[in-house]
């Protein structure tokens, strides 16, 4: 589970991912949207749409799971990055008859419910997380930086502090090197990766 958070920006971070990572973060952003409603409350709203949500993740406790559904601003965040790898999806679409990608459904009714407010309480206490408080979108809590165990040669800091776009582009770089088949652009890379 992770947000690839390339810019501050939530169109421009989609824009920024490569063509695989568009599909797959899309999906990975519905699930935690989805697991902060289960987390978060003790049911789901009606549903008036037949649609069936995604299961709850097993690793509902991870830092970027913990906080897309911590506040409202992280939330909606998630939700426009979500909307906006969809699009991408969308336009870099190589078939003969496009069509949106099934998540869209699942972003408008995760849309329309809003963020779900807290009726059960976190019991999870973090242990070694990491988070940036510089270079983040604008509003949200200190945006949380999941690079695994190596996750020291990825990190930047700008005056003196952890920078969350400046590391996740360190982190992103580094996959275009182990991904190299798989790191396709519709047209030019982003000029960070350059």
């Amino acid at each position: 589970m992770n947000l690839f958070l390339l810019s501050k920006s939530a169109r421009r971070s989609a824009k920024y991912q490569c063509n695989v990572h568009v599909n797959k973060m899309l999906l990975e952003a519905v699930q935690m949207l989805y697991t902060a409603w289960y987390v978060n409350r003790k049911s789901l709203p009606s549903m008036h749409r037949p649609l069936k949500p995604f299961k709850k993740i097993r690793n509902h406790n991870h830092p970027m799971a913990r906080w897309v559904r911590k506040t409202k601003n992280n939330y909606r965040f998630t939700l426009r990055h979500a909307f906006a790898l969809a699009k991408e999806y969308y336009q870099r679409s190589k078939k003969k008859i496009k069509k949106e990608h099934a998540c869209v459904a699942h972003l408008q009714r995760l849309e329309e419910w809003g963020f779900p407010e807290k009726e059960t309480s976190e019991t999870y206490i973090a242990k070694d997380d990491l988070y940036a408080i510089i270079d983040v979108p604008k509003g949200v809590s200190p945006f949380p930086l999941c690079f695994g165990k190596e996750r020291e040669k990825y990190l930047v800091k700008r005056n003196g502090k952890y920078s969350a776009t400046y590391s996740y582009r360190s982190y992103y770089k580094s996959k275009e090197e182990t991904m190299k088949t798989r790191f396709e652009y519709p047209a030019e890379k982003p000029y960070f990766l350059k």
